[in-house]
């Protein structure tokens, strides 16, 4: 693989799409994974998140290397379209943007071609950016219909769309695939706003003030992330509303706090991991022909249907997924981006005719209100925390829920106070708390129950969450 003189991959990013650390972690991770060894990643504008490349990338057995710090200033000049992206990059011909406004996106895209360079989209679809432009995107599309159908065929009938994303183009889709469903089966969400959505650029506790206020007749939500999901899980909860005997809930990402929540979240998995392969093996494609560009791969959502939404998913959907390899369009020279199949579509589906790429959902701007959000960045750092934990973290959790004693500890788990402390202390910073009552108090917003012993049962359900690397 030959990425340029210096055996260099560069990739520029919007610091919004990185705030949370485990989809970092998995793009970097994922990207790394396919470069050969003597390839360095050179990363572009990760500012004060800088410090965390060298910590998720050890020990993980990946190949390369990571330099940092080069041309950071870029990311500004990509907001103005401006900036001189030769001096930064040399003789580079490719680079990996990743990123979660689409104006940011397309600017980033824009700069890149009008210097001669290819550049990567990571994950706008490029159809939706400068002709040239490759991407790498999901189907979210076809696994909001799914979540929507699992929920009709659950005997819901009265669905709606929830919550607030920085993303226009994923908001959009999302949107498209419960909307068309529901209209495809005749059933219609309630008209809140002219469009059955509790979202745009509110804040999450007037986003969910609308939805409480409007409960009646609800019996289904599809919420635009899990983060949004937790959020609202919690805020029914202490409405005294039942999930899911009143209301189902289903989410997107499949975070580890939404899995091992009670009720667990029913949800779609984003593989950010997978993304970052992907666009590895785009630039791998385009070092063999010169003239390729406007490659376009789309990856498949795999749904988790789990306590939140009840019912059981069919087979057939369950096992929907990406396919390696597949959904991949292409074009030479100056020609249109290609958009491919996408894996899980048959012939005939995607947006059904009249369907509106409604921009109008999720206001451009929004990524850094989302991520300053108090409620969402709250769960945001539950989730980073939860990623860091292994089995005794897990075991320590659930101590603490039983309000043990640091030296009760020490002989319950065969460890010394120090550990336990060391360990209790990391999990703090994570999470954002000051002590081991306010992470208590966090777990038990977010990942409790019902019953007296839910809080216990969620901690244990932490040290069984898989670390994915």
């Amino acid at each position: 693989m030959i990425m340029n003189k210096e055996n260099a991959l560069y990739l520029a990013a919007e610091q919004p799409f990185f705030t949370n650390t485990h989809r970092y972690e998995d793009f970097i991770h994922g990207v790394m994974s396919r470069l050969n060894k003597g390839i360095s990643l050179n990363i572009i504008g990760l500012g004060d998140l800088q410090s965390h490349i060298g910590k998720s990338t050890t020990g993980s057995g990946i190949s390369g290397d990571v330099k940092t710090g080069a041309g950071n200033g870029l990311c500004e000049d990509i907001k103005n379209g401006s900036g001189d992206i030769r001096k930064i990059l040399g003789n580079t011909d490719k680079i990996i943007i990743a990123g979660i406004s689409s104006q940011w996106l397309s600017s980033a895209a824009a700069l890149a071609i009008s210097s001669g360079i290819r550049p990567i989209s990571a994950h706008t679809d490029s159809s939706l950016l400068i002709k040239g432009t490759s991407s790498v995107t999901f189907d979210y599309y076809t696994a909001a219909s799914d979540l929507t159908m699992q929920m009709l065929q659950d005997g819901r009938k009265h669905i709606v769309f929830f919550g607030m994303d920085p993303d226009p183009y994923s908001s959009s889709m999302k949107y498209l695939g419960y909307h068309d469903t529901l209209a495809a089966s005749d059933v219609r969400g309630r008209n809140i706003q002219g469009t059955g959505v509790y979202s745009g650029s509110r804040s999450m506790q007037e986003c969910t003030g609308l939805l409480l206020s409007n409960l009646s007749g609800i019996d289904a939500v599809l919420c635009v992330n899990d983060y949004s999901a937790l959020i609202l899980i919690n805020a029914l909860k202490t409405k005294g509303v039942r999930v899911p005997e009143d209301i189902a809930v289903a989410g997107f990402e499949n975070t580890i706090a939404g899995s091992v929540a009670e009720p667990s979240l029913t949800s779609a998995s984003i593989e950010y991991y997978e993304s970052g392969r992907k666009a590895v093996e785009i630039c791998n494609m385009m070092d063999k022909d010169a003239l390729l560009s406007g490659i376009s791969l789309t990856l498949g959502c795999t749904l988790h249907i789990r306590g939140s939404a009840g019912g059981v998913l069919s087979s057939a959907m369950s096992e929907r997924g990406s396919s390696p390899g597949a959904g991949i369009g292409m074009s030479t020279g100056n020609s249109s981006a290609g958009n491919g199949c996408r894996p899980g579509y048959s012939p005939g589906t995607g947006p059904v005719a009249g369907s509106v790429f409604n921009r109008s959902l999720c206001t451009e701007g929004t990524s850094e209100k989302f991520y300053n959000d108090p409620d969402i960045h709250e769960v945001i750092a539950l989730e980073n925390m939860l990623r860091q934990c292994d089995d005794f973290d897990g075991m320590i959790l659930g101590r603490i829920a039983e309000n043990m004693k640091y030296e009760d500890m020490a002989e319950d788990l065969n460890m010394s106070e120090k550990t336990i402390q060391y360990r209790l202390n990391k999990m703090l910073a994570s999470s954002r708390k000051r002590n081991r009552a306010d992470l208590l108090s966090l777990i038990n917003k977010y990942l409790s129950g019902y019953g007296e012993n839910a809080l216990t049962k969620a901690a244990a359900r932490i040290a069984a969450a898989r670390k994915p690397f």
